[in-house]
């Protein structure tokens, strides 16, 4: 019974149409073997095409059925008339049993035009015109079409400035010569009393004076997108885009737009110094063989440089789409809900540059006991330290399609720079030898110690796991000067 229905619906088929000579095929009835009901307006013709977008994409291609799903919701249908003697692409209808066939190469040999709601799919500079007959549903691809080049037009010719005239130079006055103004000489001033002093200047050690400590200092984390992923029967994709569509045997996608996942987490630290330690200083005799100190401390220059660099799939839409049945099976065909994925693949790259230094001045007494050019002096007295710490920070901020590594025009990249300044006062006791080589010249050697407490540097806390540092400066210190005497 089953093969008697199709006979006689290829007997139907046969009569309406005719094989012309040229190969096309001569359509000369219309809802013989409608695809759907008839089509009453623009909406109902888009809802026939989601509906059956599997089977264009059977006879397209990949690259148009995502295309189509990017485009389909902001086509608009209108209504057009098919003449007599149009030619279509291929044609999509159904037999009795719902099998969905399509012809190719199709003619319209009616008695007359018939109306259908068309509308376009752009695909890079080739254009898709597709229709949706309204007596029957049948959808058709009527024609390709490749959109020109723009043209550039050429830069207008600039305007040509008259040339400007120089006014004739006037004669110059003569100048007039002041005479000389002559100082008078000053009494020179009266001294009314002697104060000893010593300038002196010299580097010191340790040459790395501050002691720096981190955790987490280098990760490498890598995570596949598929690891992302549930079970799933189909997923398709295009590298030039970045939507895909995923078929599921079950209705439970686990992301929502704007969700994401973790793709790539690295980072790296290095360290360096640049710079010297260096004391300037000035001692002012204060009584007899007491003086008085004043020390000016800089160290060397502590560089981190901290490279981050993060790699997110960001979930921009997840859009539910339906069901759909495979073909292949008459009764109890598969079903697989479909989802489409609007994805966007975020680079984020991080390069901060941190600079530590630290300055001290200190006020301190010191008591010389001389023994011959020899001299030996206990010290004691108060240090303020100040911990200077800089900042620079640029970030890049770049999209990447989700497939291959190339980038999207929309990257975005910042620099930014902080500074900030810590005081500490604690006290200081040292021992300083000095050797008078000249009357007005010696060298000196001083051992000193003072603490300060451990300070943080950095806490970052991001998507990759936080990176705690500390550091403190070094409590003995060997100091060697040259001492001018006045």
């Amino acid at each position: 019974m089953k093969r008697f229905f199709v006979l006689v619906l290829v007997m139907g088929l046969i009569a309406s149409l005719a094989f012309a000579v040229d190969g096309t095929i001569k359509l000369k009835v219309l809802g013989r073997a409608p695809l759907t009901e008839p089509v009453a307006n623009a909406a109902m013709a888009k809802q026939v095409v989601k509906n059956h977008i599997e089977e264009i994409r059977k006879l397209e291609n990949d690259d148009l059925f995502l295309h189509m799903l990017d485009q389909l919701d902001q086509r608009e249908f209108k209504e057009e008339t098919i003449p007599v003697g149009a030619v279509m692409r291929w044609m999509l209808f159904k037999d009795k049993f719902g099998t969905i066939h399509n012809l190719k190469n199709v003619e319209w040999a009616g008695e007359g035009p018939f109306k259908a709601y068309g509308f376009e799919i752009v695909q890079g500079r080739t254009l898709y015109h597709f229709f949706v007959a309204q007596e029957c549903g049948n959808i058709s691809l009527y024609e390709i079409k490749k959109q020109p080049e723009k043209q550039i037009p050429p830069p207008a010719p600039q305007p040509q400035q008259p040339p400007q005239l120089t006014p004739p130079s006037q004669p110059s006055e003569p100048k007039t010569i002041p005479p000389a103004i002559v100082a008078m000489p000053q009494p020179a001033p009266i001294r009314k009393y002697h104060l000893d002093f010593k300038i002196k200047v010299g580097p010191w050690i340790p040459w790395e004076p501050l002691k720096f400590s981190a955790n987490n200092q280098s990760i490498d984390v890598h995570h596949d997108f598929q690891e992302y992923l549930p079970k799933y029967e189909k997923f398709l994709f295009n590298e030039n885009e970045t939507t895909t569509t995923i078929y599921l045997n079950e209705k439970n996608f686990p992301y929502q737009s704007g969700d994401k996942v973790p793709l790539k987490q690295q980072r790296s630290m290095a360290t360096g110094w640049s710079g010297i330690n260096f004391n300037v200083g000035l001692e002012i005799r204060m009584w007899k063989q007491l003086w008085l100190g004043i020390d000016y401390y800089q160290s060397r220059t502590l560089h981190v440089n901290l490279s981050e660099y993060t790699e997110d799939m960001l979930f921009k839409e997840v859009k539910y789409l339906g069901y759909y049945y495979t073909g292949g099976q008459i009764f109890c065909p598969p079903r697989y809900h479909r989802y489409c994925l609007d994805l966007n693949r975020l680079a984020n790259e991080r390069q901060t540059n941190y600079s530590i230094m630290s300055r001290e001045i200190h006020f301190v007494l010191r008591y010389y006991l001389n023994i011959g050019r020899f001299s030996l002096a206990p010290t004691f007295g108060l240090a303020d330290q100040q911990f200077l710490k800089k900042a620079k920070i640029n970030t890049v901020s770049t999209l990447l399609y989700p497939w291959k590594d190339k980038a999207i025009p929309l990257s975005e990249d910042s620099t930014f720079s902080t500074e900030k300044n810590n005081y500490q006062l604690t006290w200081t006791a040292g021992l300083t030898g000095e050797v008078k080589l000249l009357k007005f010249l010696s060298v000196a050697a001083e051992g000193s110690y003072r603490k300060f407490s451990e300070e943080k540097l950095i806490h970052e806390s991001t998507i990759i796991p936080g990176l705690d540092s500390s550091f403190k400066g070094k409590p003995w210190r060997l100091t060697a000067t040259i001492k001018v005497l006045f």
